[in-house]
C-alpha cells in the first residue's frame, strides 16, 4: 500500500487487489480504519474492478486538478491507466490499451517550457506469463494523449539509452522532458 496525507491532514492508505489472473480493483481508506474497526464501512473503491486482472502497481500521487488534493494515477494489470480526482473520487480520464500488462506505476515527468506534466510508463505486450515485447509511452497527464511511443520486440520492459536520449532531447525540436518529479506518498 501507499500512505499519503490528504488536504484535510488525514492519512490514507491506497491498496490494490487481484493480480495477473484474478480480477481486482484499487481501494483507499483512512489509516485509522486499518487498525480496529470494520474496514468495509470506511474503505472507498477508487476504480471499478477488472474482471480477470487486478491492480498490482502502487498508485502514483500527483496534483493535476488544481484543488491542492493529491490525485490518483492507477496503472492496472489489464492495460488501463486511470486518473482519479483525489478530492471527489471521480475519474478525470481513462485510457485502455488492450494486450498490455503492467507491474509498475506511471512515472510523473515535467514536460518543460510550461507544457505541464506527463506520465511515462512501460508495459509488457502479450498475456502473463508469455510476453512478446514491450511498449514505452509518454502521455499528457491532463488528458491522456500520447506524446511519444516506442515498441520493442524484447521483454522485460526496459528503455534503452538511445530511446531515452531521443525522448529527452530530440534534434530539431524542443526538449520534451526535463526531470522526473518525486512521489508524494510513501510505501507502507
Amino acid at each position: 500500500p501507499v500512505v499519503y496525507t490528504r488536504s484535510d491532514g488525514t492519512e490514507w492508505a491506497i491498496f490494490g487487489t487481484g493480480g495477473e489472473t484474478q480480477g481486482g480493483a484499487m481501494h483507499r481508506a483512512p489509516v485509522g480504519a486499518l487498525v480496529g474497526g470494520p474496514l468495509g464501512e470506511q474503505a472507498q473503491r477508487v476504480i471499478e474492478p477488472g474482471a480477470e486482472k487486478g491492480v498490482m502497481a502502487p498508485v502514483t500521487l500527483v496534483e493535476l486538478t488544481g484543488d491542492q488534493e493529491p490525485d490518483l494515477v492507477v496503472s492496472t494489470f489489464d492495460g488501463r491507466l486511470i486518473v482519479v480526482n483525489g478530492a471527489t473520487g471521480r475519474v478525470v480520464w481513462e485510457r485502455a490499451d488492450r494486450g498490455e500488462e503492467a507491474y509498475h506505476p506511471a512515472a510523473v515527468v515535467d514536460l518543460g517550457d510550461g507544457a505541464g506534466l506527463g506520465l511515462f510508463l512501460s508495459r509488457g505486450l502479450g498475456v502473463f506469463p508469455r510476453y512478446v515485447g514491450s511498449v514505452h509511452r509518454l502521455l499528457d497527464a491532463s488528458d491522456g494523449r500520447v506524446l511519444y511511443q516506442y515498441r520493442d520486440a524484447h521483454y522485460p520492459a526496459g528503455v534503452s539509452r538511445s530511446h531515452l536520449e531521443d525522448l529527452f532531447a530530440r534534434p530539431g525540436s524542443r526538449r520534451l522532458l526535463r526531470y522526473p518529479i518525486h512521489f508524494v506518498g510513501r510505501i507502507a
